[in-house]
């Protein structure tokens, strides 16, 4: 779920060769966190300059000015706001009395709230995290004060990381984890969002030989780490604080807020038994999202002996109260007869329900049942129309069956070249058998110029994931099957 990472040097002893391996070894040790977008920010001039693309950390070159104090980076798991659109990634620019960065790991639950509510306007960033500038910027000031109206008003898992025009880095932290250290004699800090992404990063430098200490940061911290280096705290009331405040006063918003960081073990130790008592007290209550995840529980037998029945009851629930998550899946029930008489005309009822309320899953499944004629009248021209939905929305196994489509001509006018394309996004997502679609059109010229080196690449990433087809192509151009070769892309 996304991994910050970043430094501040007070003292400006350390070379600046040694803080530019330090940027790009922590950002690459963030991949651990995701790897759709990696950024930075620091200040250049008295001014704050971001630089973010929406590629793996390992791919960029991430080059800061000699004499720059302080570095904020973040590397992304992409969940909302299409990382191709860069304006998505972090770190978010912001201005309140003074210019900022803002980056974020976690997820905010209340966005579109706030915005619906007008507490703060409409944005063309799609990406959750993005709320926490405009909170800052509608305090007209960055400070202790404005970063915990900030912490205190989203909703969610988080920690922040700010850094502003002077070098003053901040650190908010939420439920997701943190990792401060202290190395005295250099003057310097360093931070990331575990433990393990720090000692990758200092040991590939050799960091680790000289002596640091680790600094606490605890759930509800607003740290303030100077440009001399001085730390100032102040506080917000924790999340966790407040949901099993309010859940133990009987709100089924808090109760299933709770259930979900137990599952996740977000600020909490993970224990799913404690997520499964939590999402019933909010179930129980109708609480629709609950009703939902309870339902995965039993399915899953996490928290509770795996149970079919129970889990396609509590989807029905979910389902009749509107949400597309608990249609979807009671459509999987209906169309698998999991939990339930197999009815494949009733699971695309329920397929059509969520799809309508834009669950990509239910498209996906859709545009298979119209293409099999599965429940529904054989239908390849609207398989394609929820194939296509599906996969604009980043879904690859619908960017795949579109490809066959418009290579094939099923359902759409026959497009070899856009089917190219399609392979292309959902071998890029790592779908197995899109990438062994588009090797072989790189090896044999098929569509795609011949390429022998695209080729072995795409198929060793199919092998990698086990694809027999792709293992088969690579030994008959004579290519190794070492796994370091498997791996590397």
């Amino acid at each position: 779920m996304c991994a910050l990472f970043g430094w501040l040097d007070y003292k400006g002893v350390v070379p600046y060769r040694v803080l530019e391996k330090l940027t790009q070894a922590l950002a690459n040790a963030a991949e651990e966190g995701g790897t759709d977008a990696a950024g930075i920010s620091y200040v250049k001039d008295g001014k704050i300059v971001v630089f973010k693309r929406p590629e793996p950390a390992h791919k960029i070159h991430f080059n800061v000015p000699d004499g720059t104090k302080a570095v904020m980076g973040h590397d992304r798991l992409a969940t909302q706001g299409n990382k191709k659109n860069n304006c998505n990634n972090h770190p978010f620019e912001g201005y309140a009395d003074k210019e900022f960065a803002l980056a974020h790991n976690g997820s905010l639950w209340n966005d579109k709230e706030l915005r619906k509510n007008g507490t703060i306007p409409d944005s063309h960033i799609d990406t959750d995290s993005y709320i926490g500038v405009q909170l800052i910027e509608k305090q007209g000031k960055l400070d202790s004060g404005s970063l915990q109206y900030m912490a205190d008003t989203v909703d969610g898992i988080f920690t922040f990381s700010v850094l502003d025009q002077s070098d003053n880095l901040y650190i908010i932290k939420g439920s997701n984890p943190m990792y401060l250290v202290k190395f005295e004699e250099l003057g310097l800090y360093v931070y990331a969002s575990t433990e393990s992404i720090m000692t990758k990063a200092i040991n590939q430098l050799g960091l680790n030989e000289s002596e640091y200490k680790c600094i606490d940061t605890e759930d509800g911290d607003i740290l303030c780490i100077d440009k001399n280096g001085s730390i100032t705290r102040s506080h917000f009331e924790p999340k966790m604080s407040k949901y099993l405040r309010n859940a133990e006063q009987g709100s089924d918003d808090a109760q299933y807020k709770l259930g979900f960081m137990y599952q996740n073990g977000y600020g909490v130790e993970q224990n799913d038994e404690e997520a499964v008592r939590w999402y019933r007290r909010a179930a129980e209550q109708d609480n629709a999202e609950a009703q939902f995840n309870l339902g995965v529980m039993y399915q899953n037998g996490n928290g509770v002996e795996q149970n079919d029945e129970e889990a396609f009851r509590w989807y029905r629930r979910a389902a009749e109260r509107g949400s597309a998550n608990g249609q979807c899946n009671l459509g999987w029930m209906y169309e698998n007869g999991k939990g339930v008489e197999q009815n494949k005309n009733t699971a695309v009822k329920w397929y059509k329900k969520a799809a309508e309320h834009g669950n990509v899953d239910a498209q996906f499944n859709l545009g298979v049942m119209y293409e099999n004629g599965y429940g529904v009248e054989q239908n390849q021209n609207t398989a394609a129309e929820w194939y296509k939905k599906a996969a604009e929305h980043e879904n690859a196994a619908a960017q795949f069956n579109l490809g066959v489509m418009y290579e094939n001509g099923y359902g759409v006018e026959q497009n070899r070249n856009t089917a190219a394309e399609w392979y292309r996004k959902a071998a890029e997502q790592e779908n197995a058998v899109a990438q062994c679609y588009l090797a072989y059109m790189y090896e044999t010229g098929y569509v795609l110029s011949k390429d022998s080196s695209q080729a072995i690449k795409w198929y060793r990433r199919s092998a990698a994931q086990g694809n027999e087809v792709a293992k088969n192509n690579l030994e008959k151009l004579g290519v190794s099957m070492d796994e370091t070769l498997l791996n590397s892309v």
